[in-house]
């Protein structure tokens, strides 16, 4: 299964390989620019699909006779906001998995602690998210 790590891996083996064909056949340093074109799409594809586990192993789908919904909130806490969220959820007596964002944890740990203490699973998504928060490696560790 090709993986981000697998993917670095192709990648330095095709730029080793550029690199003895320049030096051994004399050829332009434009040859270098297809392992990298390569690693790119391959980059961008594999951040774009969750389902094909690229930077890190997902569930997309689970099998259940049940009829359930998995309900996921992003990029929060967010105070007021965050706290409406849990009243209705409360009201429905339903638990999610909310899916923080660290730098707005840090002011308002009360509300995260709210959050578990109503049985709601919390989940790290990233410590700041930029616009190209995809394409970052997954050595980011889990805040609980």
């Amino acid at each position: 299964m090709l993986t981000h790590r697998t993917n670095i891996f192709l990648l330095s083996s095709l730029l080793l390989i550029s690199a003895f064909l320049i030096r051994a056949y004399n050829l332009s340093f434009g040859i270098l620019f297809l392992p990298l074109l390569i690693f790119l799409i391959i980059e961008i594809i594999g951040a774009s699909r969750l389902s094909a586990n690229f930077h890190f192993k997902s569930i997309c789908s689970f099998q259940t006779t049940e009829k359930v919904v998995s309900i996921t909130f992003d990029d929060g806490p967010h105070g007021g906001a965050t706290e409406k969220v849990l009243s209705v959820l409360k009201e429905f007596n339903v638990t999610s998995t909310f899916f923080c964002i660290g730098n707005k944890i840090n002011g308002d740990i009360s509300l995260v602690k709210k959050m578990s203490d109503a049985g709601h699973i919390i989940a790290n998504h990233s410590y700041t998210h930029g616009n190209l928060f995809n394409l970052q490696p997954t050595s980011l560790s889990l805040l609980f």
